[in-house]
């Protein structure tokens, strides 16, 4: 029993980092049918801007807000310097975010080289309960990586901009001709994406370092989160990022620590043999 509820902690903390990356995916492809590949870097931008600013000196919760400003940034710039010229063929944009992986990547080794960059734990201890351990920091992952879902679902829902946006992924016409400024929502939605991907490589610093590749393997897990959750569905996201974690963790613990990341892949083939939309994802179409 206490293995099972250890990994069972162990598998939340990296389901709730899955989940701050494959909302954004998600989103972006919901609103634009993109696939960007290239967001897996902006989880590396975020990871080295929170790396620079607590190397200044700069606390670690002030380097986070600072890391989801530059990923918002990166992701902006990248929809406005080239995505949206492929909006009409979304094809031509993954073709460009695959580029953008070698030029950003590329760029990042010219800036930090290629070895292992860490920052001193930045709440120290360990909370051990009925002989479970979790350190204090990987609880304040989860808990900031809960409060951003969480927030941005409650946006979604509950505000107007929120409700222009599932309008767009619902009906992009119908929604342009009521007045929306279909392009700022757009933008938007590009801004928030890199932003929650920015924090993520915060909170992966905070707890294995970082290395300007990665951004490359966390995409890939997002993507199998999305297709999962059901491309387009922010809940489905949030929900699959958790079955993900939950399945690697206890696969690892109990099958196998070498398979750790075939288990996400055999949940995503199971889902999509049996539902090949995703769990949360109907058949008209993205939604968010």
């Amino acid at each position: 029993m206490q293995t099972f509820l250890q990994q069972l902690a162990n598998g939340l903390v990296n389901g709730s980092v899955y989940a701050l990356i494959a909302i954004g995916v998600t989103l972006v492809y919901g609103l634009t049918n993109l696939i960007n590949f290239a967001h897996g870097q902006l989880v590396t931008v975020g990871a080295f801007a929170a790396w620079s600013a607590v190397s200044s000196g700069i606390p670690f919760f002030l380097a986070v807000l600072i890391a989801a400003s530059v990923g918002g940034g990166a992701s902006l710039a990248m929809e406005r310097g080239g995505f949206r010229f492929t909006a009409a063929n979304p094809i031509n944009g993954f073709i460009l975010s695959l580029g953008l992986i070698f030029v950003i990547e590329g760029l990042m080794v010219e800036r930090y080289g290629d070895s292992l960059h860490r920052i001193d734990v930045p709440i120290d201890g360990v909370l051990e309960v009925g002989g479970v351990q979790i350190s204090y920091q990987r609880l304040v992952v989860v808990a900031v990586a809960a409060m951003l879902t969480v927030a941005l679902m409650l946006v979604l829902r509950r505000t107007r901009v929120g409700r222009a946006t599932r309008a767009y992924a619902e009906d992009p016409q119908t929604t342009a001709l009521m007045g929306v400024n279909t392009k700022v929502l757009i933008m938007g939605v590009f801004l928030v994406g890199g932003a929650l991907a920015g924090a993520a490589g915060a909170l992966l610093l905070s707890l294995f370092g970082a290395t300007v590749t990665l951004g490359a393997g966390f995409v890939v897990k997002a993507f199998v989160v999305s297709l999962i959750g059901g491309l387009g569905s922010v809940e489905g996201a949030a929900l699959a990022a958790l079955a993900v974690g939950l399945a690697e963790t206890f696969g690892g613990a109990y099958i196998s620590s070498r398979w750790t990341d075939f288990f996400g892949y055999v949940l995503v083939i199971l889902i999509m043999l049996v539902r090949p939309s995703g769990l949360f994802k109907g058949s008209e179409g993205a939604h968010v």
